[in-house]
């Protein structure tokens, strides 16, 4: 049985950066090797754990809404985006400073951005945003948020398609999302100032959980 019934879910973790080093080898004890070894190779701690928590967030939600686990060995796309062994199950993880996001589906594919709210915006704005988004842009009471939900839809968005980032961001309209009707679902909220955005191809159930449940409940 799934979360409220719904197969597209996604869960956010905010208060990762309080756990203790040995909640951190526990996390890292039921994840794959080859996400551990990335991990190690943060310089800062407040990375390793983020790393961590993602995958650690991710296997909790197959185990306990999918019954599935994540690959022994990584798993890629042709583009290098991770997935799973089963084709019939996407996942999409995303962490900031402040945030950790893990999105799964069996309803195609699922992208998921997570990011601080962007304060030096203006030299990227001519470069990121679309025509209409410009437009929306220079009239908002708060250009930085407005940015950095743009950025996030879009990243989500190409997370979805399994391309990754490329250049021509301004060429992704995100207000073509807001549109009744649109596919596919895009969903932005905000959780003090950190901007989460997903991409999928049906309504998103959300929750948070707090790391020490998250690491009691596994």
């Amino acid at each position: 049985m799934t979360l409220f019934g719904e197969k597209t879910i996604l869960f956010s973790v905010f208060d990762a950066q309080d756990i203790t080093d040995n909640d951190l080898a526990l996390m890292g004890s039921k994840i794959p090797k080859y996400r551990v070894e990335k991990a190690e190779r943060y310089r800062r701690r407040a990375d390793r754990i983020n790393c961590v928590t993602a995958y650690f967030l991710v296997g909790y939600i197959l185990k306990k809404y999918f019954s599935a686990t994540l690959p022994e060995r990584p798993v890629f796309n042709k583009y290098g985006k991770p997935v799973l062994e089963d084709p019939g199950i996407d996942f999409s993880v995303s962490h900031c400073r402040d945030a950790v996001c893990g999105g799964v589906t069996v309803f195609g594919n699922i992208g998921v951005d997570a990011e601080m709210k962007v304060l030096h915006f203006e030299d990227l704005a001519d470069h990121v945003l679309s025509k209409n988004e410009k437009a929306l842009y220079r009239v908002h009471p708060d250009p930085g948020a407005f940015f950095t939900e743009a950025w996030t839809k879009k990243e989500a968005y190409l997370k979805m398609l399994g391309t990754g980032i490329r250049d021509d961001l301004f060429l992704i309209d995100t207000t073509a999302f807001d549109a009744e009707g649109a596919e596919p679902y895009v969903t932005t909220r905000w959780y003090k100032n950190v901007c989460i955005s997903t991409c999928a191809s049906k309504k998103v159930i959300t929750k948070t959980i707090s790391v020490a449940e998250l690491i009691n409940s596994f």
